[in-house]
């Protein structure tokens, strides 16, 4: 229900306004809800059945699954742990210096005599 003003400030039209009163047809409320199912999603009905739910948390699960055994399965192929950049470069952090412990320097000077690798 609409507030009547009885105030003389209030414009006449104001007035006219509060002292309105209808109900709607329900013949435009059946359109109404009619237009309002009309608008709706295919994709969100078909995502409101049941079956059509199971399905699309099952994918999710499946889908988290194999990213983190994806994941999982490359960082256990190495050894020592790695950062993201290293892996990326294929880094093995050498800086582009010989690996192996066991050679020795072939010309090494008269100060390196004591120093083992």
């Amino acid at each position: 229900m609409n507030p009547v003003h009885d105030d003389e400030k209030s414009p006449r039209w104001l007035r006219l306004a509060a002292t309105l009163r209808a109900e709607p047809a329900p013949g435009t409320m059946a359109r109404v809800r009619a237009r309002l199912e009309q608008r709706e999603p295919k994709w969100l009905t078909w995502l409101a059945r049941p079956a059509a739910l199971a399905a699309s948390a099952g994918l999710l699960v499946a889908s988290a699954w194999f990213g983190v055994n994806l994941v999982a399965s490359d960082s256990r192929d190495t050894t020592e742990p790695t950062t993201l950049a290293s892996a990326l470069l294929d880094d093995d952090g050498s800086f582009g210096l010989s690996l192996d412990a066991t050679a020795a320097p072939a010309d090494a000077g008269a100060d390196s005599q004591g120093v083992t690798p």
